[in-house]
């Protein structure tokens, strides 16, 4: 099958026939996919459980300043409270009498200027104590959006290296029951995937083409393939790449190769093959089987099956052609009949007036 393939490749045919090598090149390109797909996944919601716990630290980081703001005011309230109040009392401002003597009115002063001096060093004080409250208040909340922006940074590092970690076991995981699938495509077991990639190619296929043997015949996957490709009403084409029950049977001495052709259909198999004699690539004479006339045979039956899908393309794009060239033809129709309506308007308004 695989020389078939390279010769039918090679001859301007490529990917017409799909070998079991075929399908171990698309397991490898969907295990690709599915390790890029793993990959994509993952970083999706590593990111959107980065960007949920983000958002609840701002919101831890909001609410803790709030709080500290809203007691930093409540502190800066009560200072201000104790800011110093001026006070005066009769003697300040009745002043002296008659009878006051300087010295008295002096020593009274001097009393004045001492409390003044007095309330003025504690309102500087207070001043100063408010001032050191305000700068020591901003300061906490500097540090305190110091240490959630650091707490939010370290957060963000441990969940990526965690995330790392989840891909890089993920995808060992992953990668294990690949080679495993792979292996079991390697030795003939399909399973759902294969299944579906092979299924899929039949889908695809406009040709199915069966290499049929001995093997062919006992291999309850080849037998699924044929009667999917049967089901979906593909054209089949059988071609003998082994040796066949009953095709190497001699009825009479001296005669070889005698089964002619009663080992033709299979039995169980005659709705799938019909009664037509396959290719028999086996029995083809010649150096080697692509060099027989068997081969040619088999290969105009390829090429006719792409000149008939060439002829199915080229049908329907001068169908599209023909539907736009009639639209236009429509159009310039419609348009001619309204320059004629809009003529005949304009003439009868004309002769009215």
């Amino acid at each position: 099958a695989l020389i078939v393939k390279a010769e039918v490749d090679r001859r301007g045919l490529p990917g017409w026939i799909y070998t079991r090598e075929s399908l171990l090149d698309d397991l490898l390109e969907h295990d690709t996919q599915e390790l890029h797909a793993l990959g994509v996944q993952l970083e999706r919601e590593s990111e959107e459980a980065l960007v949920a716990k983000h958002d609840k630290m701002v919101h831890s980081r909001d609410v803790t300043i709030a709080e500290t703001r809203a007691l930093q005011a409540r502190d800066l309230r009560a200072l201000e409270a104790l800011q110093p109040l001026w006070t005066e009392d009769n003697t300040e401002t009745e002043g002296g009498n008659v009878w006051e003597t300087a010295e008295e009115v002096e020593g009274r002063e001097a009393k004045k200027r001492e409390k003044e001096i007095a309330h003025l060093t504690a309102a500087s004080e207070h001043t100063s104590q408010l001032i050191g409250m305000e700068e020591d208040q901003a300061k906490t909340i500097k540090r305190l959006t110091r240490e959630h922006e650091d707490q939010m940074a370290r957060m963000e590092l441990e969940m990526k290296d965690d995330g790392a970690d989840l891909l890089e076991k993920k995808q060992a995981v992953l990668r294990a029951r690949q080679e495993k699938r792979l292996q079991q495509g390697k030795d003939g077991i399909y399973g759902d995937l294969v299944w579906s990639v092979v299924a899929e190619r039949v889908k695809e296929a406009e040709t199915f083409v069966a290499c049929l043997s001995s093997d062919f015949l006992s291999d309850p996957v080849c037998l699924q393939e044929l009667e999917f490709a049967f089901s979906l009403g593909k054209k089949i084409v059988a071609v003998v790449m082994g040796s066949m029950p009953g095709m190497l049977d001699s009825p009479a001495p001296g005669v070889s190769h005698a089964g002619g052709n009663r080992w033709w259909p299979p039995q169980g198999l005659g709705s799938q093959l019909g009664s037509t004699p396959p290719v028999n690539l086996y029995l083809a004479s010649g150096p080697s089987p692509i060099h027989s006339v068997v081969f040619a045979e088999l290969y105009a039956i390829l090429l006719e099956g792409v000149e008939g899908e060439l002829r199915k393309l080229q049908a329907q794009v001068d169908g599209e052609h023909t539907a736009k060239i009639n639209e236009a033809r429509l159009r310039q129709t419609l348009f001619k009949q309204s320059r004629l309506d809009s003529r005949k308007e304009w003439m009868l308004q004309g002769s009215n007036g």
